[in-house]
């Protein structure tokens, strides 16, 4: 099992990637993509079984004459019940600690993110 947090560029690289080659793939990222990458992840790290509920995952299809251009929110939109960059790193291809805040994460005994 790895020890150190893959980096998320690469993860999402894989993704596309494999989504470019493999129509059955493709169409089941599109289609459930929670549940694909959750599967995904599980691959490079078995305790990591599902993703949290409040993560929403998007995936669009970029035609020939559209390009779309992905924004980080603003910061002053930021509310703590958000995702913060580290928890969608962790989410998109880190490794959950067993530990939040120094107390033991229950979502991480369950196979969840924290």
């Amino acid at each position: 099992m790895p020890t150190e947090q893959p980096d998320l560029k690469v993860f999402e690289a894989t993704i596309v990637s494999r989504a470019s080659r493999d129509d059955v793939f493709r169409d089941e990222l599109m289609a459930k993509p929670k549940e694909v990458l959750a599967r995904e992840l599980s691959k490079l790290f078995p305790q990591i079984t599902k993703l949290p509920d409040r993560l929403n995952i998007k995936v669009v299809e970029q035609s020939k004459d559209t390009i779309y251009l992905v924004l980080n929110p603003r910061a002053s939109t930021y509310q703590p019940d958000e995702l913060m960059d580290e928890e969608l790193d962790m989410a998109a291809g880190g490794y959950p600690s067993p530990t939040c805040n120094g107390a033991t994460c229950a979502a991480a005994t369950q196979g969840e993110i924290c």
